[in-house]
């Protein structure tokens, strides 16, 4: 007997008054009154105390004989803390969330201590239910259909999804509106099309909820790299980052974009200090607020490199030259959600010309031509922004200089003067 189907809790007096449908049991444990049964498991609801049995032991004598079926349900979704609810919500299983909500009524806002495997900034010690399905999302456990549906359900019942208290951001702002950075972690880490459609489903959804995305992220990372590798890619410090990815959906760009504008800031305009608006939603991090941000030119192109070439990402071009018909469609983008200046847009259209004057074949990768010779060429095109005063920054530091950090934009483009490409190219091949 399946305990998926289990109704609701009537208790009996003694075993003569059960009525079933199933066929009569006839072992010598169905024939004890329920008085004698309860005496042993305790009475569900009532006797806490005397309940020592966990719930896989409740299930077993559920399943045993008709009696305990009827009698013991209740006592199996809430023992052990409601672990049936918790097992259900680390499966994304919505059929048997809804059973153990209906049947034991768990307190939806209940945290727990649980040995995690989210590749979070910080690792997790505690789990809310939310924070069980976002897992099964980041380790890939279940189908990202199921993590779908688990969200919607747990948003349906006033769950809280913002971010997860074991991070630095959470504890040094009494008021975080954004939703957990793993998401954009995790949006970051998968290319496969089916599964970036389906975090940026739960993406939206949260956000229709009311929380933001985040604004700054893996600051704890961040902040102990040595100062030599800061430039280096590989580490998502915001969503902008993720954003301008090939695989990554335009409709994500336009939702950061769009977070700005709610906030009543503009990209292009520059700001003595970090504007009030942004108050709550930067925050205090690591003793400072981290308002400023630039995004790396050559960083963004090594990510483009990586989408078009890297054999290991599951994208890949429907035709030769989508990714820079992709970048070109975002930039217009940028363009009109006045994200970017005449000279960032100049030298974002060489990418673009770039990835158009030199397509690339994967059937010229070989043992002896593993894709050097490609970035070289991208690259050369991304040269002459090196020595460009507009463009050419030392940022490896910002957020951290305030006497440096009077009259900035919120977000710009640049090229970061300590980057190097053949040092990005080396950490690759090792």
């Amino acid at each position: 007997m399946s305990n998926h189907h289990i109704g609701g809790l009537t208790l009996s007096s003694s075993s003569e008054q059960m009525t079933s449908s199933r066929p009569q049991q006839e072992g010598k444990l169905a024939l004890l009154p329920v008085e004698v049964l309860l005496n042993s498991t305790g009475e569900p609801g009532k006797d806490k105390q005397a309940q020592i049995l966990s719930h896989k032991d409740f299930k077993s004598l559920a399943l045993s004989c008709g009696v305990f079926f009827r009698e013991l349900r209740q006592a199996y979704y809430c023992a052990d803390n409601f672990a049936a609810f918790h097992s259900a919500l680390r499966c994304a299983d919505v059929e048997a969330m809804e059973r153990c909500y209906q049947l034991a009524n768990p307190p939806l806002h209940l945290e727990r201590k649980i040995s995690c495997h989210c590749p979070a900034d910080k690792p997790h010690k505690h789990h809310r239910p939310i924070d069980d399905v976002l897992e099964c999302l980041a380790i890939g456990s279940v189908p990202i259909d199921r993590c779908i549906k688990a969200t919607r359900w747990l948003l349906s019942k006033g769950c809280d999804a913002n971010e997860q208290k074991d991070q630095v951001w959470y504890l040094k702002n009494r008021h975080c509106g954004h939703m957990p950075e793993l998401l954009i972690d995790v949006l970051g880490n998968a290319s496969d099309k089916v599964r970036v459609e389906g975090i940026c489903e739960i993406i939206s959804m949260l956000h229709s909820h009311g929380y933001s995305l985040p604004y700054n992220m893996n600051l704890h990372k961040y902040h102990i790299t040595r100062n030599d590798q800061k430039s280096k890619p590989g580490l998502i410090r915001k969503p902008i980052d993720v954003a301008l990815r090939s695989y990554c959906p335009i409709s994500f760009l336009e939702l950061l974009l769009q977070e700005y504008q709610s906030h009543g800031v503009n990209l292009t305009t520059f700001y003595n200090s970090y504007p009030p608006q942004i108050e709550s939603w930067v925050g205090n991090c690591l003793f400072t607020r981290y308002w400023l941000q630039s995004t790396n030119l050559g960083n963004l192109l090594w990510g483009l490199f990586l989408d078009i070439a890297d054999p290991s990402t599951v994208w890949k071009e429907a035709y030769q030259g989508e990714a820079a018909d992709i970048l070109e469609s975002k930039i217009q983008v940028l363009a009109e959600y006045g994200a970017v200046d005449s000279n960032e847009v100049i030298a974002l259209q060489s990418i673009v010309a770039a990835l158009r004057d030199n397509p690339f074949n994967f059937e010229l990768i070989d043992e002896g031509h593993d894709g050097k010779d490609y970035w070289e060429k991208l690259c050369n095109n991304l040269h002459p922004f090196s020595n460009d005063e507009n463009l050419l920054r030392n940022h490896l530091l910002l957020g951290m200089n305030f006497r440096t950090e009077l009259n900035r934009r919120l977000h710009s483009f640049i090229f970061e003067a300590e980057w190097n490409p053949w040092t990005v190219w080396h950490d690759y091949k090792m």
